[in-house]
């Protein structure tokens, strides 16, 4: 199984994509479009758990929409991957 904690400030424009890459660990071309996001997510066999936090839906931009709406649809589609908003708070 594969956990991965994305930040959701992150997810806003294209450059998400590149951010995205690095965190899935993804090896080879993945073009920095939803398309290519959803087919390479698409392929993956093993169980994929993705917790987004700082998630603020009524500030993000329309691009950030499109990301979370073709995460979630991800989700529904495929028994594998789970995606949760969850909440983090510092320790002091």
């Amino acid at each position: 199984m594969k956990t991965v904690l994305l930040d959701a400030k992150k997810m806003k424009d294209k450059d998400f994509h590149d951010y995205f890459k690095k965190k899935l660990d993804l090896e080879g071309y993945h073009g920095n479009n939803l398309d290519a996001m959803y087919d390479v997510l698409s392929t993956i066999r093993e169980e994929l758990r993705i917790y987004v936090y700082d998630m603020d839906l009524e500030n993000m931009t329309e691009y950030g929409n499109s990301i979370w709406r073709t995460l979630r649809d991800l989700e529904m589609h495929r028994d594998n991957i789970s995606l949760r908003t969850v909440s983090i708070s510092k320790r002091y």
